[in-house]
């Protein structure tokens, strides 16, 4: 039982990326949704993901090649998008803190 509701949450996981990745490219589109794109999604999302693979990837005893492959897969398919999210949230955090910046 334990192992089906593995599989099927990682099943799950595959619309909610899809999903996140498209509305998120969506956002780049609209005009107030530019900055929280840029400033958030990409300079904090995705820097986010990259900086906590890699410290996970240097601190892990083992330092075989399919070990880190397993990891870097595992990041890339559960963390990718909650990373992307935590930036659109830290994007529109900040746009509304600071409304009158324009993303140049």
């Amino acid at each position: 039982m334990k192992a089906f509701l593995w599989i099927l949450v990682a099943i799950l996981w595959i619309p909610f990326t899809y999903w996140t990745v498209r509305y998120l490219r969506k956002l780049r589109n609209q005009p107030s949704g530019r900055i929280i794109y840029r400033r958030g999604v990409l300079g904090y999302g995705v820097p986010f993901w990259l900086g906590s693979l890699i410290v996970t990837l240097a601190i892990i005893p083992e330092r075989d090649i399919y070990f880190l492959l397993y990891w870097t897969a595992i990041y890339l398919y559960f963390l990718f998008p909650v990373c992307l999210w935590a930036g659109y949230f830290w994007g529109k955090g900040m746009s509304a803190i600071f409304p009158g910046a324009h993303d140049r």
